[in-house]
């Protein structure tokens, strides 16, 4: 019962800091309002439990159907500060036809990943891929602790 309490008070934290507040800046505070924004880029971003360190991005997982030929995946989460966010896939098996929140995109390469460039809030993107062959391994963002997989149905 107690490791259920703990549980539960730890998942309330998260929650509770994981909404960024609206505060009000006082008159004489507001110039400096864009210097704060730039120097700490992610002063919205939840702490980890337990430790100083923020995490600027949650994944609630990520979905991949794949077959001999194509595959497909939904990647979904929370984005808190500006940043690049890394896809499914790599120089290799590049996705195709990449989808952030239903419009089109531009895929971009960062530290040779697939990437996009987001900003703060929830997002879902979608992508395709195109092989000769299922591949052995097709590698995912290391921040998403869940994977949903689907090989031929």
């Amino acid at each position: 019962m107690k490791t259920i309490m703990t549980t539960w008070l730890a998942a309330l934290s998260l929650l509770a800091t994981s909404v960024p507040a609206s505060p009000t800046v006082p008159e004489p505070l507001k110039p400096w309002v864009d210097w704060v924004a730039e120097t700490v880029p992610d002063r919205d971003c939840p702490f980890l439990h337990a430790d100083k360190r923020r995490a600027c991005q949650w994944m609630t997982g990520v979905d991949l159907w794949l077959s001999d030929t194509r595959g497909e995946f939904l990647l979904a989460g929370h984005v808190y500060a500006e940043g690049w966010l890394l896809l499914p896939g790599s120089r290799e098996h590049w996705p195709q036809t990449v989808q952030l929140q239903g419009g089109e995109v531009e895929l971009l390469e960062h530290q040779g990943r697939p990437a996009l460039r987001i900003q703060p809030g929830p997002f879902r993107v979608r992508g395709s891929f195109a092989w000769s062959r299922l591949p052995n391994a097709l590698p995912i963002p290391p921040t998403v602790g869940l994977v949903r997989l689907s090989i031929d149905g």
